[in-house]
Protein backbone atom coordinates (compact mmCIF):
# COMPACT_ATOMS: atom_id res chain seq x y z
CA UNK A 1 0.00 0.00 0.00
CA UNK A 2 1.57 3.15 0.56
CA UNK A 3 4.53 2.12 2.15
CA UNK A 4 4.97 -0.61 -0.16
CA UNK A 5 7.58 0.72 -2.47
CA UNK A 6 9.56 2.86 0.22
CA UNK A 7 10.25 -0.67 1.77
CA UNK A 8 11.16 -2.77 -1.21
CA UNK A 9 13.37 0.06 -2.21
CA UNK A 10 15.17 -0.66 1.47
CA UNK A 11 14.92 -4.52 0.75
CA UNK A 12 16.18 -4.53 -2.26
CA UNK A 13 18.96 -1.90 -1.28
CA UNK A 14 20.27 -4.76 1.64
CA UNK A 15 19.37 -7.70 0.21
CA UNK A 16 19.11 -7.30 -3.72
CA UNK A 17 16.56 -8.78 -5.68
CA UNK A 18 13.73 -9.93 -4.30
CA UNK A 19 9.96 -11.41 -5.00
CA UNK A 20 6.94 -11.83 -3.33
CA UNK A 21 5.63 -15.21 -2.55
CA UNK A 22 3.83 -16.85 0.03
CA UNK A 23 6.61 -18.83 2.77
CA UNK A 24 6.62 -20.81 5.99
CA UNK A 25 6.46 -18.29 9.03
CA UNK A 26 9.88 -19.76 10.34
CA UNK A 27 10.62 -17.30 13.16
CA UNK A 28 6.24 -17.33 14.11
CA UNK A 29 5.87 -14.09 13.03
CA UNK A 30 2.54 -13.50 13.21
CA UNK A 31 1.58 -15.14 16.14
CA UNK A 32 4.74 -12.55 17.81
CA UNK A 33 2.90 -9.94 15.47
CA UNK A 34 -0.46 -11.10 16.83
CA UNK A 35 0.37 -10.66 20.72
CA UNK A 36 2.29 -7.57 19.98
CA UNK A 37 -0.86 -6.22 18.90
CA UNK A 38 -2.85 -7.49 21.69
CA UNK A 39 -0.56 -6.20 24.45
CA UNK A 40 2.37 -8.13 24.82
CA UNK A 41 4.94 -5.95 23.51
CA UNK A 42 8.13 -7.75 25.00
CA UNK A 43 6.75 -10.65 21.74
CA UNK A 44 8.67 -9.22 19.94
CA UNK A 45 12.37 -9.17 21.29
CA UNK A 46 12.86 -13.17 20.46
CA UNK A 47 12.66 -12.43 16.54
CA UNK A 48 15.89 -12.62 15.22
CA UNK A 49 16.87 -10.35 13.11
CA UNK A 50 20.09 -9.22 10.44
CA UNK A 51 19.12 -5.88 9.41
CA UNK A 52 22.60 -5.15 7.52
CA UNK A 53 23.13 -1.00 7.51
CA UNK A 54 26.42 0.79 8.31
CA UNK A 55 28.42 0.32 12.17
CA UNK A 56 26.49 3.73 12.44
CA UNK A 57 22.96 2.71 11.70
CA UNK A 58 23.58 -0.54 13.77
CA UNK A 59 24.31 1.55 16.44
CA UNK A 60 21.57 3.51 16.12
CA UNK A 61 19.69 1.03 15.86
CA UNK A 62 20.46 -0.95 18.74
CA UNK A 63 19.80 1.72 21.02
CA UNK A 64 15.99 2.13 19.46
CA UNK A 65 15.74 -1.64 20.56
CA UNK A 66 16.49 -0.57 23.91
CA UNK A 67 13.91 1.78 24.23
CA UNK A 68 11.09 0.31 26.68
CA UNK A 69 7.23 0.11 25.02
CA UNK A 70 5.60 3.36 26.48
CA UNK A 71 8.27 5.49 26.01
CA UNK A 72 9.85 7.74 23.50
CA UNK A 73 13.09 9.12 22.99
CA UNK A 74 14.26 12.06 20.97
CA UNK A 75 16.62 12.08 17.89
CA UNK A 76 18.65 14.19 19.87
CA UNK A 77 18.76 11.76 22.69
CA UNK A 78 19.59 8.91 20.86
CA UNK A 79 22.79 10.79 19.49
CA UNK A 80 23.63 11.84 22.92
CA UNK A 81 23.22 7.99 23.71
CA UNK A 82 25.87 7.24 20.99
CA UNK A 83 28.10 9.91 22.88
CA UNK A 84 28.00 11.61 19.62
CA UNK A 85 25.68 15.15 20.66
CA UNK A 86 26.50 16.51 16.57
CA UNK A 87 24.58 14.00 15.54
CA UNK A 88 21.14 14.22 15.59
CA UNK A 89 19.91 14.23 12.10
CA UNK A 90 22.77 11.46 11.04
CA UNK A 91 20.67 9.62 13.53
CA UNK A 92 16.96 10.23 12.06
CA UNK A 93 18.92 9.40 8.55
CA UNK A 94 19.46 6.05 10.30
CA UNK A 95 16.12 5.69 11.55
CA UNK A 96 15.05 6.00 8.24
CA UNK A 97 16.67 3.25 6.73
CA UNK A 98 15.41 0.84 9.04
CA UNK A 99 14.04 -2.01 7.56
CA UNK A 100 12.47 -4.24 9.75
CA UNK A 101 9.99 -1.45 11.94
CA UNK A 102 7.74 -2.32 14.80
CA UNK A 103 10.56 -5.28 15.16
CA UNK A 104 13.63 -2.19 15.50
CA UNK A 105 10.94 0.02 17.21
CA UNK A 106 11.95 3.39 15.52
CA UNK A 107 8.16 5.12 15.97
CA UNK A 108 9.53 5.76 19.89
CA UNK A 109 11.75 8.31 18.33
CA UNK A 110 10.32 11.87 18.14
CA UNK A 111 11.47 15.10 17.71
CA UNK A 112 12.80 17.34 20.81
CA UNK A 113 9.78 19.63 21.32
CA UNK A 114 7.90 16.62 21.42
CA UNK A 115 6.57 16.10 18.10
CA UNK A 116 5.66 13.36 15.92
CA UNK A 117 8.12 13.85 13.23
CA UNK A 118 8.86 11.31 9.92
CA UNK A 119 7.80 7.87 9.33
CA UNK A 120 8.06 5.58 6.80
CA UNK A 121 4.44 4.11 7.75
CA UNK A 122 3.06 7.65 7.92
CA UNK A 123 2.60 9.68 11.30
CA UNK A 124 -0.94 8.25 11.96
CA UNK A 125 0.44 4.93 12.43
CA UNK A 126 3.39 5.98 14.53
CA UNK A 127 1.00 7.43 16.34
CA UNK A 128 -1.39 4.72 16.90
CA UNK A 129 1.50 2.48 17.88
CA UNK A 130 2.65 5.11 20.22
CA UNK A 131 -1.03 5.21 21.62
CA UNK A 132 -1.09 1.41 21.75
CA UNK A 133 1.84 1.71 23.98
CA UNK A 134 0.23 3.47 25.96
CA UNK A 135 2.20 6.61 25.49
CA UNK A 136 0.34 9.52 26.11
CA UNK A 137 0.71 12.18 23.25
CA UNK A 138 -1.22 15.86 22.88
CA UNK A 139 -2.07 15.07 18.84
CA UNK A 140 -5.73 13.58 18.93
CA UNK A 141 -6.11 9.96 19.25
CA UNK A 142 -7.36 8.05 15.83
CA UNK A 143 -10.52 6.36 16.08
CA UNK A 144 -9.00 3.01 14.43
CA UNK A 145 -5.52 1.23 13.83
CA UNK A 146 -4.12 1.95 10.42
CA UNK A 147 -3.93 -1.18 8.35
CA UNK A 148 -1.85 -3.16 9.32
CA UNK A 149 1.58 -4.82 7.34
CA UNK A 150 4.19 -6.80 8.28
CA UNK A 151 6.88 -8.21 6.93
CA UNK A 152 9.45 -11.64 7.14
CA UNK A 153 12.25 -12.97 5.20
CA UNK A 154 12.83 -16.60 5.25
CA UNK A 155 17.18 -16.96 4.23
CA UNK A 156 16.80 -20.39 4.57
CA UNK A 157 14.48 -21.14 1.97
CA UNK A 158 15.98 -23.12 -0.90
CA UNK A 159 15.28 -20.92 -3.43
CA UNK A 160 17.59 -18.28 -1.66
CA UNK A 161 20.15 -20.58 -1.56
CA UNK A 162 20.22 -20.81 -5.71
CA UNK A 163 19.26 -17.96 -6.59
CA UNK A 164 19.77 -15.38 -4.52
CA UNK A 165 16.42 -14.21 -4.14
CA UNK A 166 15.13 -13.41 -0.96
CA UNK A 167 11.49 -14.46 -0.32
CA UNK A 168 9.54 -11.70 1.25
CA UNK A 169 6.31 -12.60 3.03
CA UNK A 170 3.70 -9.67 3.75
CA UNK A 171 0.40 -10.16 6.37
CA UNK A 172 -2.18 -8.05 6.10
CA UNK A 173 -5.54 -8.08 7.43
CA UNK A 174 -6.96 -7.31 4.04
Amino acid sequence: ADCLDRLYTILRHRFGPICGKQGTDVHQLRPKLAAYMDGDFDALKSIPINPGGTPFQRQVWAVLGEIPPGTVMSYRAVAQTLKNTAATRAVGVANSKNPITIIIPCHRVIGANGNLTGYAGGIERKRWLLEHEGVELEQPPLSAPPKRLSFSLDPESEDNQTSGVQQLQLFSDD
